[in-house]
């Protein structure tokens, strides 16, 4: 279901390193892509930081997590579904959900991927 409006690129704050929040940075990365059918791309309206977020940032967790850098920071977020694999069925592009990210895919990024079982819709 890609959509044409979808930009090739988004705005995302990580690190290249392992290191401080000083190291921080916002980086124009690659958008990710659906790649399975169980998979949405959700725009973030709202995200936050949090101790885990700061503590894999710092390279605490490496490599347990195998954590790719460049590391997108941030887990808890709050956004609009974008696309959505062709399995997933609980949610329609438009829908507003939250979520928490995995380390691979997280970020205050506007359309970081997480699988549709970890998503829920906003109660209006």
């Amino acid at each position: 279901m890609a959509t044409s409006s979808i930009p090739n690129t988004m705005r995302s704050l990580s690190v290249r390193r392992f290191g401080p929040p000083s190291k921080w940075e916002i980086a124009d990365l690659p958008t990710p892509k659906i790649t399975r059918a169980d998979e949405v791309l959700v725009k973030v309206h709202a995200a936050a930081i949090n101790p885990t977020d700061i503590g894999a940032a710092r390279g605490r967790y490496w490599p347990a997590f195998n954590v790719p850098l460049p590391y997108k920071i941030g887990y808890d977020l709050a956004g609009t579904v974008v696309d959505r694999g062709v399995e997933v069925t609980k949610f329609s592009v438009g829908d507003e959900v939250f979520c928490c990210l995995p380390f691979k895919d997280r970020g205050l990024a506007p359309r970081p991927l997480e699988k549709s079982l970890s998503i829920t819709k906003k109660i209006n």
